[in-house]
């Protein structure tokens, strides 16, 4: 049924219609990858409309929450269907963004999540704004999108290092030392945690960093 969804563009403009189908898929993935490339225009569309309303919001962060969250339409490791879902994000990041100061702490993480699979500016100022939130676990998130990047973080790279600060818990430090694997300037605040961690896994990333920052330059 929902196959038919994805094959009549008309029917697909229901916002409702179209992300339900990207979670009770249809039965027939080769149509499924078929149809996810030939509509990506309508999905982007019924995606946006949905997140024009707060019930929407959750079913569209759904969808988009991580590698492979199209899988029930097609292959798990399908290349297509990844890339379609990152074209999606990309196309809705100026409308996902603000989620990511959403009252819901579970809500704000998931939105970092999506986030970190888009290059789009206004992604990357919201996962830099999000390092800076005192709720630790939100920090830490907005730190583990960011190293999920694997790019340089250039003038963005000091306000991440303010989270190495010895009284950060040793998780946040963690992901802090992670995001700066990928830039080549922050090679100072790594060497300084490497010799004031006591944490062993703390150490070790930073070793990997710095080894990581000197491959980049």
């Amino acid at each position: 049924a929902w196959t038919a969804e994805f094959d009549d563009p008309s029917r697909a403009e229901s916002a409702v219609a179209m992300l339900r189908a990207l979670v009770d898929p249809p039965s027939d993935p080769a149509r499924a990858r078929e149809a996810l490339t030939r509509h990506r225009a309508v999905i982007i569309a019924a995606a946006r409309a949905a997140l024009a309303f707060p019930e929407g919001h959750a079913q569209v962060l759904s969808s988009l929450s991580s590698p492979g969250r199209f899988a029930p339409l097609v292959d798990r490791d399908d290349p297509e269907a990844e890339s379609v879902r990152r074209v999606v994000i990309q196309e809705l990041a100026p409308q996902l963004a603000p989620l990511a100061a959403a009252v819901d702490p579970a809500r704000r993480r998931l939105v970092l999540r999506v986030l970190a699979d888009a290059d789009a500016p206004e992604a990357l100022a919201a996962l830099v704004r999000a390092v800076d939130d005192a709720a630790a676990a939100d920090a830490e998130a907005a730190l583990r999108a960011l190293a999920s990047r694997e790019s340089d973080l250039g003038p963005n790279a000091a306000r991440v290092s303010s989270r190495l600060a010895p009284e950060s818990p040793w998780s946040l430090r963690l992901a802090a030392v992670e995001a700066l694997a990928h830039t080549p300037g922050a090679a100072q605040s790594l060497s300084r945690v490497l010799d004031g961690a006591r944490v062993a896994w703390v150490r070790g990333a930073a070793v990997a960093g710095l080894a990581r920052a000197r491959d980049d330059v």
